[in-house]
């Protein structure tokens, strides 16, 4: 595991242990990773197992959750009617096949469970179109950035025969073309002058380095002078303005969730709802009163608006 895959394990590991305290799940078993299944206990004490990737997703324990087949079906149903898909066969479970209709009015079979995970058991018809437009999007990029297109366009992960204005012959997946990767040979060139730039941006007040730098397109562990924050990043995102540290941009959740249950906790609350993000209102406790009301997390962590209404009323009153 390198330094990079380390760091943010460790970082989900972390998120994964406060939103257990804060849900009162125990956990009994050992963290491997973050796929890998963990005992816990639920409030109620039941023994489960479950990843900590699907706990952060919302998984809980299924007793308590009341995972039934009729709630499976039920489930399914309004997936169906919310997406406009026609159920035409009889449901019998979850990984059982049945027959819908796609709201171009396309007949084919799929599993419920893939239906609801979105596994890409959606109608094929349809995607051919989603094919079709992925390919034309390509071309059109290949030709505006002057490439030139060899081989047979098969789809988005498989990798194709190009030429680069340099006439380099590469062999590329379109999506990395389309997320900015270039010909290999030309980059080489370019790294010396990108290294330069990054060490300029290092000697400013703003940032540190905190590992080598390789390539332009090679993350780089940084930290934040203004507020401490450390994050990978690539370094041309930095010194092109791409990108800048996440929590003085307001767009790191992971910190934003970490801080706000950490208040909590000495504020002597307890959130009953998950966090979503610093907008959206969670339902809390104070453990004090008992007393439960809605909150902003954003008001809560950055004004005077995170105090218990109910006790601040009977302060008021005295």
């Amino acid at each position: 595991m390198n330094a990079y895959n380390k760091y943010i394990d460790k970082d989900v590991q972390r998120e994964f242990l406060t939103l257990c305290k804060s849900e009162k799940y125990k956990v009994l078993g050992n963290y491997v990773n973050n796929s890998t299944k963990i005992l816990m206990q639920c409030p109620f004490n039941h023994s489960i197992e479950i990843s900590p990737k699907n706990f952060r997703r919302g998984n809980r324990c299924v007793k308590c959750s009341g995972k039934c087949k009729e709630q499976a079906k039920e489930e399914f149903l309004k997936l169906c009617e919310k997406e406009r898909y026609q159920v035409l066969g009889n449901y019998v479970n979850n990984s059982t096949k049945i027959l819908v209709k796609c709201p171009r009015n396309h007949i084919f079979e799929t599993y419920p469970r893939n239906f609801k995970n979105k596994k890409g058991n959606g109608c094929r018809k349809c995607a051919k179109t989603c094919w079709e437009q992925a390919k034309e999007e390509f071309l059109k990029l290949c030709e505006k950035e002057g490439y030139q297109v060899l081989g047979e366009y098969v789809k988005n992960n498989t990798k194709i025969l190009m030429k680069c204005t340099k006439n380099h012959l590469i062999s590329m997946y379109p999506f990395n073309f389309k997320d900015g990767h270039r010909c290999a040979n030309c980059a080489k060139n370019c790294n010396d002058e990108s290294k330069r730039k990054f060490n300029e941006l290092m000697k400013c007040d703003r940032y540190t380095a905190l590992s080598s730098y390789v390539n332009c397109h090679e993350n780089v562990l940084v930290r934040c002078n203004w507020c401490d924050k450390e994050f990978f990043t690539k370094p041309d995102g930095l010194y092109n303005d791409k990108k800048e540290c996440p929590r003085c941009a307001r767009n790191d959740q992971e910190t934003a969730r970490e801080n706000f249950y950490r208040k909590l906790l000495i504020n002597e609350m307890e959130a009953l709802t998950d966090y979503i993000n610093n907008h959206t209102k969670v339902k809390v406790r104070h453990e004090k009163c008992k007393f439960e009301w809605l909150m902003i997390p954003s008001t809560f962590m950055y004004r005077d608006g995170g105090r218990c209404p109910h006790c601040k009323k009977i302060k008021n009153l005295r």
